[in-house]
């Protein structure tokens, strides 16, 4: 049996290292943009949020002041349309 590595089995580890050089360093690039984009994509999230709950809040609020306004109203007792005469 020969001992050592065969000149295509050298060629192909140099192409593939050579491949794997040269591609790292753009999908790194690509992870980084991917990461800060769903960063970005959190923060206008996070914003919406505490808009909808602010604007859910002022709602509730307005509810509320309404109701204890029509709870304050005075009642009418009795009909409120005029009797029919036959």
């Amino acid at each position: 049996m020969k001992k050592g590595f065969s000149l295509i089995e050298l060629l192909l580890v140099v192409v593939l290292m050579t491949l794997v050089a040269w591609m790292l360093p753009q999908y790194l690039r690509t992870v980084q943009k991917e990461n800060q984009t769903q960063k970005g994509a959190l923060e206008q999230a996070r914003e919406l949020q505490k808009a909808l709950n602010t604007r859910s809040q002022q709602q509730q609020f307005q509810l509320d002041n309404l109701d204890r306004a029509l709870q304050n109203m005075p009642r009418k007792t009795g009909a409120t349309h005029p009797a029919k005469k036959k």
